[in-house]
């Protein structure tokens, strides 16, 4: 038994440990008092021990049985293919207790030559998450994965498609389905997944507002954000009202399900590839739409908003054209003008930093010109006044006759 106290930046936090015969079994970290982490300990010490020399097989099993209702089936669909590639690789009887870092090292160098580097990382993270998991439950201590450096990849950029495209796909958008989708992808900015989801009890007509919800969030916890309608896109959503059957709960209804699209079905499948293929343009996902339309936004803040992040770093991903200097490519065009072009009398044409600067000059030497005469005429003021004779001025008009 061992309860130790440990600060955090949401203040004091307490971890509790459990050995057997010198060895920790079980470790919790974040009570806030030191009650509940006595209470986690009986409870651990009473209940019914877990076995530890599970299969890898096993493990496996149970981890993803865990995950079944807590991910994302295309998550946890990564997940079991990550895991039944270890297996493989490993060996499904192996003793998960007994896995080295060796062992996992081997695997991760055998993904990367076989399939690639950024591969090599995912599959490393998703290991992590297994052995995080079996620490909890008593069945490893430690992390081997945790301890591999991760490939250094080339980062991917988005693809953002120019507007003459996004202007052919929606020419060939038919009308109908085709067209009605794409405008709301298009005038909401939003994942296509919040389009297929978006229910009839989220759209309010008469405010012009409509609900939008996402489960991107830690733990697949779903939350909203309310857009207002565009012209476009409320004369698109009134005129599906109008045409909508009794009891239908989903703007885009599937007609063989009744319910919402669902990612797999060939029409939202199938979508952006026949469009694309139609319009004769690069194929691209409906994804890019929501990076076109991000790009076109200037503040950071208003766009978050819209987009739906958490993080204001996620939303700067977007915003690929803030992140170019426009003003750099004319001071290069300056630059080289003046180094590449002569005047007719064969000197150097000057550049527009050279020509500013001769401007400066100009107004000091005016301004000091200026000032020196106004000293002079202040000093011949301040001498007749001291010493009670005329001014130069002065003397001039007095000889005259």
């Amino acid at each position: 038994m061992a309860i130790a106290k440990y600060q955090t930046k949401n203040g004091t936090r307490w971890r509790a440990e459990i050995y057997d015969n010198g060895e920790r079994v079980k470790s919790r970290a974040g009570f806030t008092s030191r009650r509940e982490a006595l209470a986690w300990e009986e409870e651990q010490r009473t209940s019914k021990p877990q076995p530890k020399d599970l299969a890898l097989r096993d493990i496996c099993t149970l981890h993803l049985l865990y995950c079944e209702n807590r991910l994302k089936p295309n998550t946890l669909s990564y997940k079991k293919t990550a895991y039944r590639r270890f297996i493989e690789h490993c060996g499904p009887d192996v003793v998960f207790s007994q896995l080295e870092k060796s062992s996992v090292d081997a695997f991760v160098e055998t993904v990367a030559k076989m399939i690639s580097k950024k591969t090599a990382n995912k599959y490393k993270t998703e290991l992590s998450s297994l052995w995080t998991w079996a620490c909890k439950e008593g069945y490893a201590v430690g992390n081997p994965p945790q301890q591999i450096d991760p490939y250094a990849v080339r980062k991917a950029v988005k693809y953002v498609p120019p507007a003459a495209d996004v202007k052919k796909l929606l020419m060939v958008a038919k009308p109908g389905f085709e067209s009605d989708f794409i405008t709301c992808i298009l005038q909401t900015a939003a994942r296509i997944s919040e389009i297929r989801n978006l229910a009839w009890e989220d759209v309010d007509l008469e405010r012009k507002i409509i609900t939008l919800w996402t489960s991107k969030r830690r733990g697949g916890n779903m939350e909203s954000r309310k857009i207002a309608m565009s012209t476009a896109l409320h004369e698109v959503l009134s005129r599906l009202d109008g045409l909508r059957k009794a009891g239908e709960k989903y703007v885009f209804n599937d007609p063989t399900t009744g319910t919402a699209y669902t990612r797999t079905c060939n029409r939202i499948k199938y979508l952006m590839r026949d469009l694309c293929k139609r319009a004769g343009i690069a194929h691209f996902g409906a994804h890019s739409l929501r990076h076109f339309m991000a790009t076109n936004f200037h503040d950071p803040y208003s766009a978050q908003k819209v987009l739906g992040h958490q993080n204001l770093r996620t939303t700067e991903i977007y915003l690929h054209d803030l992140d170019v200097d426009r003003n750099a490519a004319s001071l290069f065009d300056n630059i080289t003008h003046g180094l590449t072009h002569e005047t007719e009398s064969g000197a150097p044409q000057q550049s527009e930093c050279e020509k500013n600067s001769e401007k400066v000059k100009v107004r000091r030497n005016k301004s000091s010109t200026q000032n020196m005469r106004e000293l002079s005429s202040t000093h011949e003021i301040t001498h007749e006044i001291t010493h009670g004779e005329s001014s130069t001025h002065e003397k001039r008009a007095t000889d005259l006759p």
